[in-house]
């Protein structure tokens, strides 16, 4: 049934339709109509069938019509005079409304799939490929490894800040920084340097270690 129309048609406020699987609703619902509403549906669930004809409660605010169907019922709340005949009509015009639209529906489909087929796109025509030459290779850029003797050299720029401490603090962020698992390149020593400045500061100060550090960089740009 085609609630909008039958909301429409008869004015009213609340429209319901409950059959079996299908429950809809059109309008806003207030509490009362709603405990309303549940109790018939579970009576009508127990009893099998629909009761009644027509049922009317009367509320404060307006009147609910409960009109029997071939599957269920319908609910209408209108605020005004209940007219049965009326509402009846506005039933029967909801029913012819949603019949009406499958059928419509039933038609559209039908045309969808009489639709002619697409014409076959044309065959491809071969075009003769010219052979691009593929791009050379970029070239790797070779990163320099550092020799040992640049370490040793770095330990002793770190001694002559950090004094007997040196080669233990040297060592330790050393081994922090997993220096013995990578190359000795200039972008790795500097990241160390930079791990050694800190821990060093705590114990010369910033300043100190960061003029300590400035002195083992250049070391290590010269190569």
């Amino acid at each position: 049934m085609k609630l909008s129309v039958l909301k429409e048609r008869t004015g009213a406020g609340f429209v319901f339709e409950v059959s079996e699987g299908k429950k809809e609703f059109e309008g806003d619902i207030s509490g009362d109509l709603e405990r309303v509403y549940l109790v018939l549906k579970q009576t009508i669930d127990a009893l099998g069938e629909n009761p009644f004809k027509e049922l009317i409660i009367e509320f404060k605010d307006g009147n609910l019509v409960i009109s029997g169907t071939r599957d269920g019922f319908v609910g209408i709340f209108v605020s005004g005079p209940v007219d049965v005949n009326e509402i009846r009509k506005a039933i029967i015009e909801a029913e012819e409304a949603e019949k009406a639209e499958v059928v419509e529906a039933e038609k559209v489909e039908e045309v969808v799939e009489e639709a002619p087929a697409e014409a076959p796109a044309p065959e491809a025509v071969e075009v003769e490929e010219t052979p691009v030459e593929a791009p050379a290779p970029p070239v790797e850029e070779k990163v320099e490894v550092l020799g040992d003797e640049v370490v040793e050299q770095l330990k002793g720029i770190a001694g002559n800040y950090l004094g007997d401490f040196a080669e233990e603090i040297f060592m330790n962020v050393w081994g922090d920084e997993g220096m013995d698992g990578k190359e000795k390149t200039r972008d790795n020593l500097i990241e160390f340097i930079y791990a050694l400045q800190r821990s060093a500061s705590m114990i010369i100060g910033p300043s100190k270690a960061q003029s300590m550090a400035e002195e083992m960089i250049e070391r290590v740009k010269q190569g």
